[in-house]
């Protein structure tokens, strides 16, 4: 198992050992290769477990991997939707 903290990096580097390209990938999970690619470079994040499910048989990752790979997504998601709470929190702070 690869042992990745970041989810873009994990996709990334599982991508490139089943030796696909990024539209090898966004083709066999139903997204466009932008939005892939904005993914493995964590600009954007997957919040759907059915193309999450899609992705991690399209990398035919081991069941550890898998479980790793579900840590990271939830992870991530959580990071995201706090970096989108930070702006609203820090006016509600500023106007006390």
């Amino acid at each position: 198992m690869v042992n990745s903290t970041d989810f873009g990096s994990f996709l990334k580097l599982h991508r490139r050992m089943a030796e696909l390209t990024l539209n090898d990938v966004s083709e066999k999970i139903g997204i466009s290769i932008a939005y892939y690619s904005d993914i493995e470079n964590s600009r954007r994040h997957i919040s759907n477990r059915n193309i999450l499910k899609k992705l991690a048989a399209a990398l035919k990752l081991s069941d550890k991997d898998t479980t790793f790979f579900f840590q990271l997504a939830d992870k991530s998601r959580a990071a995201a939707v706090a970096e989108l709470d930070m702006p609203e929190y820090v006016s509600e702070r500023q106007a006390v």
